[in-house]
């Protein structure tokens, strides 16, 4: 695979990866933007072109990025099925409305004194 290609490759698991979990899960494109911006300038602010080491380098960074985006995902859901969280109040509520809703009920609203 030519140097071109490569990059192209990675700079799409990237932004699928960035697309998935950053950009598009907090409503904020600019990460994505910036990732856009470094990739088409190439290696160095103020730089054209950078060499094709400096190519295969960003290419494979891109790679390890979008690989530990997908990792971390995957952790957090991992422990959240082990019940393995800091706030136990909250995810025993939400699980008991997931089981309540499943049988077609719904969970009483708190009642708040004011």
């Amino acid at each position: 695979m030519d140097a071109a290609a490569l990059s192209r490759s990675s700079l799409r698991t990237l932004l699928r990866a960035v697309d998935r979990y950053v950009s598009r899960a907090h409503g904020n494109d600019a990460f994505r933007t910036f990732l856009l911006d470094s990739f088409r300038r190439g290696g160095k602010p103020g730089e054209k072109e950078a060499p094709p080491a400096a190519a295969d380098g960003s290419a494979r960074t891109a790679v390890e990025y979008a690989t530990l985006l997908d990792a971390v995902h995957e952790h957090k859901n991992l422990l959240i099925s082990y019940n393995i969280s800091t706030d136990k109040y909250a995810t025993r509520k939400q699980q008991l409305g997931n089981v309540a809703g499943s049988v077609g009920l719904q969970m009483p609203k708190e009642y708040q004194e004011d």
